[in-house]
């Protein structure tokens, strides 16, 4: 588990330092002010397949180009990355600084190098990032090659060696049917099924069962057993509710010992079925060892938050509020007795 994070000149944090974390930790702030870069370095620092990690973040934000034709005239799809839009600087000749996450455990750091190529009897200056990433004494170095611009050509990502997968990422997108089969397939017929059955009873009690159908799209193909019903009814025609709430408890469920990271965690749910998430989410962080990191823009999830925090002693918690003054970030910390007192006296927070 993170004891405590320490940012430099990644994406709007020039620097950021969160001196103490906990086991559910709800993330909170002003638009821009930086929750979900925060997420995202945490995922970097966490998941030792570094380099996936920072191709899948700079897909998810659309920070690339695609080119359908090489410099031989073959048309040929390829995604650019802007690996340049990660430092605080984007513009990528003016980068001097490193970029660094840390933790006592954990290491994660890029380092802009320019370097010469030989080329017959004259030489090119290209730019070179040398990438470490490391956990405990376990230490992973590869190098990627930037174009003028700032721009990786995805065929000439290398694959470094990779440890063990220790954090999972859960957007505000759906997840899509072949992703969710493959975690379903870890949960199904063990203990963890039953919690997840439990879950979707948040949205609504009759769900029985969940099936997984040989289609495959979004939705279909996933199937559920009510009550009063003799049929399954497909997911999607249960709302966006159910489909969130299937996202983080299967997620929860083959986490253990890992960090989970959720941006904007209420997205689709009402806030009436709050408290009962963050039951769920604070009862199974515990019992399967998850360290969970939560974004939110509602003072709805907050209140619920705090709710469920204060009906259960044993659970830990804490909520980060993200101030930003000018390109300054200070991390303001609401530990358990704070937040109570927050909440009584509608002090916002967010």
């Amino acid at each position: 588990m993170l004891n405590e994070i320490h940012i430099r000149n990644y994406r709007l944090f020039s620097s950021l330092d969160i001196p103490h974390l906990e086991r559910v930790n709800l993330i909170v702030g002003k638009n821009n002010s930086g929750k979900s870069s925060l997420l995202e370095a945490i995922y970097l620092l966490t998941n030792d397949n570094s380099s996936s990690s920072l191709f899948s973040i700079l897909q998810e934000r659309g920070e690339y180009i695609i080119e359908t034709e090489d410099s031989f005239g073959n048309v040929r799809p390829n995604r650019n990355y802007n690996v340049a839009s990660i430092f605080n600087n984007r513009n990528i000749s003016d980068i001097t600084d490193s970029l660094q996450i840390s933790e006592n455990r954990h290491l994660f750091l890029i380092e802009k190098e320019m370097r010469q190529l030989s080329l017959l009897d004259e030489s090119e200056e290209y730019t070179h990032f040398r990438v470490t990433h490391s956990i405990d004494d376990e230490k992973n170095i590869y190098e990627i090659k930037i174009s003028d611009d700032g721009y990786l050509s995805s065929s000439e990502r290398r694959r470094p060696i990779i440890f063990r997968k220790s954090s999972q990422f859960v957007t505000t997108k759906n997840t899509d049917y072949r992703e969710l089969s493959k975690i379903w397939d870890k949960i199904t017929l063990t203990p963890n099924e039953d919690r997840v059955i439990k879950a979707l009873k948040i949205i609504d009690p009759e769900v029985e069962r969940i099936s997984f159908t040989s289609q495959q799209s979004s939705s279909n193909g996933i199937l559920l057993k009510l009550t009063h019903m003799d049929i399954p009814i497909p997911l999607g025609s249960m709302g966006d509710g159910m489909r969130r709430i299937l996202n983080i408890a299967v997620s929860l469920a083959v986490s253990t010992h890992q960090v989970l990271l959720i941006d904007e965690i209420d997205t689709g749910l009402h806030y009436s079925t709050l408290v009962d998430m963050w039951k769920l989410v604070l009862q199974t962080a515990h019992d399967l060892d998850v360290q969970v990191f939560a974004t939110t823009h509602s003072w709805d999830c907050v209140e619920a938050f705090q709710q469920a925090l204060s009906e259960n002693q044993a659970n830990s918690g804490q909520v980060i509020r993200i101030d930003r003054k000018n390109d300054k970030f200070k991390p303001v910390i609401y530990d358990r007795k704070r937040l109570n007192i927050a909440v009584e006296q509608e002090i916002e927070v967010r």
